[in-house]
């Protein structure tokens, strides 16, 4: 008779119901670790004890409670951070290209821009907007017309999918940046720039929550000798301060587990970009092709969580996480076509614009950690997904020149071709002049 088959362990099946990559380094730990601390009489001796044995219990309806537990334990929001500083980089972004633009349309002295509202999706890494905009406003003039101090705001919104490696989220993000610049001869300013931003993200499925603060300091420059050609630089260095609630929710055999794991911890990037274009123009329209290199840097200082309730079922499952980051650098190759029409109340202007933007560093996230409770360490692994390399994006903006130096704008603007992200903006502003 041909021998029976082995009955596969606990541990075993644990990573077999594992729904995910993430979801079965975490069970590795958990069949690891487990045994080590078989006896020691601590919380995550007896959380990591029930999931095994409800692994192992052969009943189906335990192990899909199982695959539903092991997936609340894995931290797989840990890369949302870095989504959340992308977020808060792409409003001073926004800003600091609001400014550019209306310096090479003629602004000095004291300008005071509009509050700009947008609706997304979580950007690409590389995707940080702000290089063009459709804000041509007059501000006032002050008695040196070489400088000019301004003032723009942003607030964004939008949404993630999840996928199997990374948590789905929905964020709301505002932010200000203030700056003093100097044209140091004509066709060509230097500024300084001071930005602060606030973005509040809810994990998908009650998952937790995570609010980050940044502060921001850029320098940025613009050198337009002609009607023609204009070059744009920028470099930015934010610091974030992260506030983050995760939310490990799950019921197993009947007992209901409700823990929050708490952690606040710091991270930073940097970014240096460099753009231009070439306009032509031909009666009442304008078009001609546009450019940009742009390098990203970001990184989270690695954390330890506290649980809500660290003696009661699930407080055993709190994290300690590595420092975790990333590169991006992207070139952007595009065209853009305007027309200006001249109406009984002002000018009004439409403007299109299509951009290829490639990614050069497509490397996955990593990252590592352990259970704080686990007195050896045992290490779980964290991935995130690969960035595409090749996309699209494309912005349809309208502006109006108002009598008395006020002008407005509203524009849209859409990512195509990235994989698994869908990305739609809109925005609207309006520049007075006092």
């Amino acid at each position: 008779d041909p021998p029976a088959p082995e009955t596969p362990s606990p541990t075993e099946e644990l990573r077999r119901i594992a729904p995910t990559p993430n979801t079965q380094s975490t069970a590795d730990v958990v069949g690891t670790a487990c045994p080590q601390v078989v006896g020691s009489g601590t919380q995550f001796s007896e959380d990591c004890t029930n999931l095994l044995q409800a692994a192992g219990s052969g009943d189906a309806t335990l192990q899909r409670e199982t695959a539903t537990a092991l997936d609340a334990v894995t931290a797989n929001q840990a890369t949302v951070p870095l989504s959340s500083s992308r977020s808060s980089l792409s409003t001073q972004m926004q800003n600091l290209g609001s400014r550019l633009s209306a310096l090479r349309s003629g602004a000095v002295g004291l300008s005071v821009g509009g509050l700009t509202s947008a609706s997304l999706s979580e950007q690409p890494l590389g995707y940080s907007g702000g290089a063009a905009s459709a804000d041509d406003g007059g501000p006032v003039i002050l008695g040196d017309e070489r400088l000019g101090v301004f003032f723009n705001g942003t607030y964004n919104r939008g949404d993630r999918d999840p996928s199997a490696n990374e948590d789905g989220f929905d964020f709301d993000s505002w932010g200000f940046t203030a700056g003093v610049d100097y044209r140091v001869m004509d066709g060509a300013a230097v500024g300084l720039a001071l930005g602060y931003s606030e973005n509040d993200t809810d994990i998908d499925n009650n998952g937790g929550r995570l609010d980050t603060d940044t502060f921001s300091t850029s320098l940025y420059a613009t050198y337009f000798p002609d009607e023609h050609l204009y070059l744009d630089g920028m470099l930015t260095y934010s610091s974030n301060d992260y506030d983050q609630k995760r939310n490990i929710h799950y019921t197993l055999g009947g007992t209901p587990v409700r823990q929050t794991a708490s952690a606040d911890y710091d991270g930073s990037q940097w970014s240096a970009a460099v753009g231009g274009g070439y306009q032509l123009s031909n009666g009442p329209w304008s078009y001609g092709p546009t450019a940009r290199l742009e390098y990203i840097s970001a990184s989270v200082d690695g954390y330890t969580e506290k649980m809500s309730n660290p003696s009661a079922p699930g407080g055993g499952w709190a994290t300690r996480l590595d420092d975790l980051d990333q590169e991006s650098f992207t070139s952007s190759l595009g065209f853009q076509v305007g027309r200006a029409m001249s109406m009984e109340w002002g000018v009004l202007s439409p403007q299109l614009n299509l951009n290829w933007v490639h990614e050069f560093r497509d490397d996955a996230l990593s990252i590592n950690g352990s259970f704080v409770a686990d007195p050896n360490r045992n290490r779980f692994g964290i991935e995130g997904d690969r960035p595409d390399t090749d996309y699209f994006n494309g912005q349809l903006a309208l502006s109006a020149q108002l009598p008395g130096g006020t002008s407005a704008y509203v524009y849209y603007s859409k990512i195509f071709g990235y994989r698994d992200l869908d990305v739609d903006s809109v925005g609207a502003g309006v520049r007075l002049a006092f």
